[in-house]
């Protein structure tokens, strides 16, 4: 179970006390003693989130993205009754979109709009709506070619229906 009381309590070391990394950790660990007990917990939560972004990003670990999906759907999970929750949504429909799961991110990030329509999370699923929706489509061509020899061409679409091409020599 999610819980930022696991965190604020761990007592971090580090061969080297001077690490940019391991101070953000315990800076973010501060930051959440410090808010931790208030009754409107959104900047716990958005503490929280962004603590375990930064974690993502500077961990070396195989199976760091699972582990941070894992807690960001604890984090919506926990709170759920809340506006705030809606970040660690948008953050796990985002964690989708980068799996190239277009479908569950889209249905993630309208779960989300409708639930909290005002919120901040709502805000950036829209966003993240509008780029998977987006249509995009690419050409790619080796950079030279033999004359008279046969060359590859790489195409690519997505959100299109119907893609037409012309050669010309």
């Amino acid at each position: 179970k999610w819980s930022s009381e696991g965190q604020v309590i761990i007592r971090f070391s580090s061969p080297d006390a001077g690490d940019a990394n391991f101070n953000v950790l315990l800076l973010y660990q501060r930051m959440l003693r410090y808010h931790r007990g208030e009754k409107h917990i959104d900047a716990l939560v958005d503490l929280d989130l962004q603590r375990l972004a930064f974690a993502k990003r500077v961990t070396f670990n195989e199976d760091k993205d699972t582990t941070y999906f894992a807690a960001v759907e604890a984090v919506c999970k926990a709170h759920r009754a809340s506006p705030i929750s809606t970040l660690a949504g948008v953050a796990a429909a985002q964690y989708y979109y980068e799996k190239n799961d277009y479908v569950t991110a889209l249905t993630r990030c309208e779960q989300e709009m409708a639930l909290f329509p005002e919120s901040r999370g709502a805000a950036d699923c829209k966003a993240l709506k509008s780029n998977i929706l987006q249509k995009e489509a690419t050409v790619e061509v080796e950079d030279t070619q033999l004359p008279g020899a046969p060359f590859m061409i790489s195409a690519g679409f997505r959100n299109i229906s119907q893609m037409h091409f012309r050669i010309v020599e």
